[in-house]
C-alpha cells in the first residue's frame, strides 16, 4: 500500500486523475452506469446524484475514467466509496453540482467518502485522495479573475486543452488547475505544476491569462 505522503507520484497520479475527469462509470453491485461528480472542496469527498438503488447498493466502485472508453482502461483510477444521503435543500455543494453538470433528475443525492483508491498497481487508503481544497477561501476571487474575460479564458482553455470555448464559464479551482463549463460540458484545465497556495494560483492564472498579477 502505498504510504500517506502527498509527493508519492503514484498519489499525486491518482488526484490529478480524480480532478481530470468529472464523470466516471459507478458499479453498483454489478449494475454499472454513467455517474458525474464533483469534489467537496471543503473535505475532498465526492458528491453524486444517484438513483435510490444505487444509494442502496451494498458496495459501489467509480471508475474514473470510465474503463470502457478506448485507451481508459490501462490508466483508470478505482475508488471504493461509502454512500452517504444528503438533502440537495440543505447541501451547497448540490448548488455546485448543479452549477458544473446541470440537474439529472435522478432522485437522491449523495456525499462519497472514498475508502481506497487504486490506480495501476498502487493502491492507497482513501485519505490519501480526499483533502480540503487549500485555497477555497480565495477560491471565489481566483474564479471572479478567470471569468472577468471570457475572451481570454477562452484562448487559455483553447492553448491548453485544444477545445474551442467561446465564452466558457470558470466553475471551480483547484492546486491542479482549473474547470471551465462551455458548450461541450466542463473542460479540465490542468496547470503544469501544483498551485502551492492562492498566491500562486494566481500568479499562473494571470500567466494563461496574459494579465499582470493583481
Amino acid at each position: 500500500m502505498v504510504s500517506n505522503d502527498t509527493d508519492h507520484p503514484a498519489i499525486e497520479r491518482a488526484q490529478r486523475t480524480l480532478r481530470q475527469y468529472r464523470a466516471g462509470a459507478l458499479d453498483s453491485d454489478g449494475s454499472v452506469q454513467r455517474r458525474r461528480f464533483i469534489i467537496d472542496p471543503s473535505d475532498g469527498a465526492l458528491v453524486l446524484e444517484l438513483t435510490l438503488d444505487e444509494l442502496d447498493a451494498a458496495q459501489s466502485v467509480l471508475h474514473v475514467p470510465d474503463e470502457e472508453l478506448p485507451g481508459a482502461a490501462d490508466t483508470s483510477l478505482q475508488l471504493l466509496l461509502s454512500l452517504e444521503e444528503i438533502d440537495p435543500d440543505r447541501a451547497f455543494v448540490c448548488d455546485r453540482f448543479v452549477a458544473a453538470h446541470g440537474r439529472r433528475s435522478l432522485g437522491r443525492w449523495a456525499r462519497a467518502t472514498i475508502e481506497t483508491g487504486r490506480i495501476s498497481d498502487s493502491v492507497m487508503p482513501g485519505e490519501d485522495l480526499m483533502a480540503p481544497n487549500p485555497i477555497r477561501d480565495l477560491e471565489g476571487a481566483l474564479l471572479k479573475r478567470l471569468n472577468a474575460d471570457r475572451h481570454a479564458l477562452g484562448r487559455a482553455v483553447l492553448a491548453l486543452t485544444g477545445v474551442d470555448v467561446s465564452e466558457p464559464l470558470a466553475v471551480a479551482c483547484d492546486p491542479f488547475g482549473f474547470d471551465a463549463r462551455g458548450g461541450v460540458g466542463v473542460i479540465r484545465v490542468e496547470f503544469a505544476s501544483p498551485a502551492g497556495d492562492a498566491d500562486e494560483a494566481q500568479r499562473v492564472i494571470g500567466e494563461l491569462l496574459g494579465q499582470p498579477a493583481p
